[in-house]
């Protein structure tokens, strides 16, 4: 079993082979989903939307329901009052639309 300190490790790696491996995104999809819904580590929810963005994950019909929490999560980064959160949250938006 992983402990939250691996688990960014791991997500990092699999969002960089999602966009080679378009099984994967369907495999990891479901997991990530869960990991963004109930996790309170900011640092994880962080590195599982990156993934989620990086990874292609929010492509298409599958992606939408996954896209809609995503947001939900940045935009309560944004209303934080630290200046980091705010940042973490603008960093992959930026990234989103660039995609």
């Amino acid at each position: 079993m992983l402990c939250t300190f691996h688990i960014p490790n791991v997500e990092i790696q699999f969002g960089s082979l999602s966009p080679h491996e378009p099984r994967l995104v369907k495999k990891l999809q479901p997991p990530i989903t869960e990991l963004i819904s109930t996790t309170p580590a900011i640092s994880l929810l962080y590195e599982c939307v990156h993934t989620c963005i990086i990874g292609g994950m929010l492509q298409g019909s599958s992606g939408d329901s996954l896209a809609k929490i995503c947001v939900s999560k940045l935009a309560a980064f944004i209303q934080d009052a630290d200046q980091n959160c705010e940042f973490c949250a603008l960093l992959p938006l930026y990234e989103w639309g660039c995609s």
